[in-house]
């Protein structure tokens, strides 16, 4: 019997609130995207959970372009790309914060002044308001469409508190060695704000921050909040710079230490690593050796660093490997200035989009994927490995996942991404494992995937290394300017040196600020151009030639300088 939708069909989607009539759409999911509400979701075939929701109240029936092969979510929660509303329907959707765009607004200068020879303090009139967190950053605006991004440098308890910025003069920058120095109290800037993932602060644990030169006022706010918290128990800075004058806040940092024995601060200077002063590599280094010498329980600290992303890396890795949990480190990273818009219809983001949101993303994903391999033990199934897996990604802050997370064991490292393998296969001693994840962390995608070896066989060994080796020499290929369909050409030929098949059914994807398939979901090895910064996953995935077995290795491509 054919069922008739009538016009009372519709849903409010919790907590925005907001009644959506299901019309002729087929899924609630299409037509929450058709009302413009940018709700959770990914694969819209029932695989992935993302668009998984609470029905609160109301009755749902099975769309007619449900999936056969849709997963069965828990008892209460639907998926809203398999289901439509009959009659009024409330659904919440569990982790879901509405968050408002960032605002385009003309802001005044108060005030400028010199922290430094060259670091400049500049200070802004919020005008009507503006509220942000700390953590928060602004971006400048451009003529035309460039931009460049500042963190915003000071604690803001009230929307109409005035906005410090502090901004390094780099010789020859369009701003800051242009525009910034004919700026004047009472001059207009266009500026978008606010941007970024804001930090939370844990009351009860002691405070690390890391920092590197101007890196200081993107930890800055945070230290103030800190000190304004009586249950913070400690506070400690270290600051490194490549001259005593990049220590521009020494003053400010000495009174705030005078008057609050809580904080203490390190003025950390590449002198003391011989023969590599003004190095960045050495002096990157030598921070967070400074930290690990002073004795801190890291299994205790909250971490918070603000630098580029190879001190960002470095960091991380030494001060895990000194038991910091990976769900107590927070990173802020300085990227490229002035990113472009999407030069491809591809290469489209949300207009809150920041890249460096995929930065920490990526940083963050790639601790996840060591926690799980390291949790993992001969003898467990798949499957257990699997909710094992996702559990680690809940407890380090991830809110979802956009694509299911997938952990293989044996010859099922031979299978896709769709392919199921056998949930019932158990992991020995000595056999071969890849994980591929995909979480959200504050709002942006991360993905990455490795494979990992246990035992000594030489053939998981060798077919482990080649997923590395291709994944390499491909990612060269996009550095030097490479379209997605010359990246998987080569590819495909990288493998057959290394005595493997390429599996070309893992074509690489976008990530964006989630979710990316507002933008489609075009392949990587299908796009005729050079790949964006930042945009794009390279999935290397590869079967032996000799072995029933499989390695999988994929990451974001980016750039160094990011």
């Amino acid at each position: 019997m054919q069922v008739l939708h009538t016009s009372a069909d519709a849903f409010t989607l919790m907590p925005h609130g907001v009644r959506v009539p299901m019309a002729d759409h087929a899924s609630v999911l299409d037509a929450a995207l058709a009302a413009g509400l940018s709700v959770p979701f990914s694969c819209q075939r029932g695989v992935c959970s993302s668009c998984a929701a609470v029905c609160a109240s109301g009755e749902v029936e099975r769309a007619a372009t449900a999936s056969a092969n849709a997963i069965d979510p828990d008892p209460g929660r639907v998926l809203m790309c398999q289901v439509r509303a009959r009659g009024d329907v409330v659904l919440q959707v569990p982790d879901w914060v509405p968050q408002s765009l960032p605002k385009r607004l003309t802001l005044h200068v108060l005030s400028r002044r010199a922290l430094s020879p060259d670091v400049v303090e500049l200070v802004l009139d919020p005008g009507a308001g503006l509220a942000t967190r700390s953590g928060h950053h602004l971006r400048i605006q451009l003529p035309g469409s460039d931009h460049r991004c500042f963190s915003i440098a000071n604690r803001r308890v009230d929307d109409l508190d005035p906005i410090e910025l502090q901004i390094r003069r780099v010789p020859g920058g369009h701003f800051s060695d242009g525009l910034l120095g004919e700026l004047m109290p009472g001059d207009a800037l266009e500026v978008e704000a606010p941007f970024g993932a804001p930090a939370t602060l844990a009351s009860d644990a002691p405070l690390v921050l890391l920092a590197t030169g101007t890196g200081y006022a993107g930890v800055r706010a945070l230290l103030q909040a800190a000190l304004a918290d009586p249950a913070t128990p400690a506070v400690t800075l270290y600051w490194g710079g490549r001259h005593e004058a990049d220590h521009y806040a020494r003053a400010e940092l000495d009174a705030w230490a005078a008057a609050d024995t809580r904080l203490r601060w390190h003025a950390v200077s590449p002198q003391a690593t011989k023969g590599h002063a003004g190095q960045d590599d050495a002096l990157q280094r030598h921070v967070q050796d400074h930290a690990l010498r002073d004795g801190h329980d890291w299994s205790s600290v909250r971490v918070h660093a603000c630098g580029n992303p190879a001190m960002l890396r470095d960091a991380r890795l030494a001060l895990q490997a000194a038991g910091l949990p990976a769900a107590r480190w927070f990173a802020d990273a300085f990227v490229a200035s002035g990113r472009e818009a999407a030069t491809h219809d591809w290469e489209r983001s949300g207009p809150h989009f920041d890249l460096a949101g995929i930065v920490s993303a990526r940083e963050k994903s790639i601790a996840a994927v060591t926690d799980i391999a390291a949790l993992l033990r001969p003898g467990m199934s798949s499957a257990e490995a699997q909710v094992l897996a996702d559990a680690r990604l809940r407890a380090m802050g991830s809110q979802r996942n956009w694509h299911p997370t997938i952990v293989r064991f044996g010859e099922d490292t031979t299978c896709t991404s769709r392919e199921p393998g056998d949930p019932e296969r158990r992991l020995r001693a000595d056999d071969i494992v890849f994980i591929d994840i995909g979480p959200v962390w504050d709002g942006y995608e991360g993905d990455y995937g490795d494979t990992f070896v246990f035992g000594d066989d030489e053939a998981h060994l060798r077919c482990a290394e080649a997923a590395r080796a291709v994944f390499t020499e491909a990612r060269a290929a996009w550095e030097a300017g490479a379209s997605g369909v010359d990246l998987y050409a080569l590819a495909e030929a990288a493998a057959l040196r290394h005595g493997c098949t390429l599996v070309r059914e893992m074509a690489g994807h976008r990530v964006s600020d989630f979710p990316h398939a507002l933008y489609g979901r075009h392949k990587l090895a299908q796009a005729g151009f050079a790949p964006g910064d930042g945009l794009w996953v390279l999935e290397i995935q590869v079967r032996d030639h000799v072995r029933p077995i499989g390695a999988f290795f994929e990451d974001v491509l980016m750039s160094k300088t990011c």
